[in-house]
């Protein structure tokens, strides 16, 4: 019992030993990723060692006054903010490692590097706040330190409180859902354990239950320094270094496995970073998405992109004729075969979650097709959901080549209305580029045919139709958690070279 820190003691001491193996604490589950990930967490670990000098300064900093020690949890709170943010973001970006370009894999760089170290930097102070906060209770007189002591409640005494006098045996996915949607406290757990059904399941069993009601004493912080202590106490950081060391939030060691798969590396932090530096160059030369490539069956070449795009951004959703056909009754008018580009936009949006803008040339789109009100279909239709997808749209009449090889490096699709050999109007898609030597060229998707190569100086002609230039330009679904991770990695950058003063 010596070894355990000041929260397990507090576990041990509500609960009867026989409820709770303290050997479990420790426990492992996902083997296989931490096999696989057995030389990042070695590397981990010698990077740590490198950093262990850092520890005794800290201390020193923490324990010299109240003040500095309530700096040094304030600082520790944020890190696991931080953390758990960036962690979280991980698990979302592995849902598509397969659709790589410029943009993504250069944040992926600086998400590796920055989380990386700041999982170092935690593992460091979390190592040494137990001797710090210790050297704080001493300093309490006896009156207040007991009863402080006993007001706390660990996570683990929370959890063995919520599963109730019988626990929870169940690994039946169904029930632990009925579980979570009946308590908010457990939904909270759940999310730190990765949402996954599974490790929860896993978790629960961990604990047994309580079988009686902790009786714990009301203690009531008469400062800032109190208060503190009565946090580091109850200390929910406890709990998430729980759930890392058990092996349960992995969802950054997860992500640098897949990730080392996904671009054919060894399974190391500083290979992977040096092939994501050199995706992103090769991917600023040459970008070739690897689209379903699923072709039209009908009047539906509008639909058919969209279809392509859904694939792209979603590869585990199957694309095929009934994905084809749903799409097109959503986005015609009845009796008319047009693919109506307002309607493709709404529908993106509102169906599969893909952000789309409508764009146009809209000195010569606008008279033609959005200042008269329309009273006949499919003008009409146009209008009406043009109405509800207006404030995203984007004027495209003085487009660039720079400014489409901008986009494409962003992971954006972009579908146009050009004209096809029978001067019909036809969407096809600009789907990527190639900018090696001098043959420099974009890649442009017909639902016909397929993909070709059109050289650059015919792309902005071909863009255009005899009424106008206009289309949908499609943008990745994990683009809206861009720069809300940029923030957090910048963040997690000054978090790891904190230095108390």
């Amino acid at each position: 019992m010596k070894d355990f820190s000041l929260e397990e003691r507090v576990l041990a001491s509500a609960l009867n030993p026989s409820q709770v193996d303290m050997n479990k604490l420790s426990g492992r589950t996902d083997i296989q990723y931490l096999e696989e990930g057995k030389k990042i967490i070695d590397h981990f670990k010698d990077s740590l060692k490198e950093a262990q000098k850092e520890s005794r300064e800290i201390i020193q900093f923490a324990t010299t006054s109240q003040g500095n020690f309530i700096g040094f949890f304030d600082h520790l709170e944020e890190c696991w903010r931080v953390y758990l943010e960036l962690s979280s973001r991980m698990a979302s970006f592995s849902e598509n490692l397969q659709f790589l370009y410029p943009e993504k894999v250069a944040l992926f760089s600086d998400m590796v590097k920055t989380t990386f170290e700041l999982n170092e930097h935690i593992y460091l102070i979390t190592d040494i706040e137990k001797e710090i906060y210790e050297k704080q209770l001493e300093s309490l007189p006896e009156d207040r330190l007991l009863p402080l002591i006993e007001s706390a409640r660990s996570f683990p005494v929370y959890l063995s409180e919520e599963v109730g006098e019988n626990g929870v045996v169940t690994k039946n996915p169904y029930e632990i859902r009925e579980l979570l949607r009946k308590n908010p406290n457990l939904r909270k757990l759940f999310s730190l354990s990765g949402s996954s059904v599974q490790t929860f399941g896993k978790l629960l069993s961990h604990f047994s239950p309580l079988g009686k009601k902790v009786n714990r004493t009301n203690f009531v912080p008469q400062n800032k320094h109190e208060q503190t202590l009565q946090g580091i106490l109850i200390y929910d950081h406890f709990f998430e270094l729980f759930l890392r060391e058990g092996g349960i939030l992995m969802n950054d060691l997860k992500f640098y496995v897949d990730l080392s798969e996904r671009l054919s590396c060894a399974k190391e932090i500083p290979t992977i970073i040096k092939k994501l530096d050199e995706a992103r160059q090769n991917l600023q030369l040459s970008f070739n998405p690897n689209l379903p490539q699923y072709l039209q069956t009908g009047l539906s070449c509008g639909a058919t992109c969209l279809s392509n795009v859904v694939g792209t951004y979603f590869p585990h959703i199957k694309v095929d004729r009934s994905m084809e056909e749903g799409i097109l009754k959503l986005v015609t008018a009845r009796g008319f075969p047009n693919n109506i580009p307002s309607s493709l936009a709404y529908v993106a949006a509102e169906k599969f979650g893909i952000p789309a803008r409508f764009f146009a040339d809209f000195r010569t789109f606008a008279p033609r097709f959005i200042n008269t009100p329309a009273t006949q279909e499919p003008l009409k239709k146009f209008q009406e959901d043009y109405a509800k997808i207006k404030s995203s749209a984007i004027d495209y009449g003085s487009i660039t080549l720079e400014d489409i090889r901008a986009k494409l490096e962003s992971g954006h699709l972009i579908s146009f209305v050009g004209e096809a050999e029978d001067l019909f109007l036809h969407y096809s898609m600009i789907v990527g580029y190639n900018f090696r030597g001098d043959n420099n060229h974009f890649l442009i998707f017909d639902p016909l045919h397929g993909t070709s190569k059109m050289p650059s100086s015919k792309v902005l002609r071909y863009m255009r139709n005899r009424e106008s230039l206009w289309g949908i330009e499609y943008l990745p679904p994990e683009s809206v958690i861009f720069d809300s991770t940029t923030k957090y990695i910048a963040k997690a950058r000054e978090l790891s070279s904190w230095t108390p003063k």
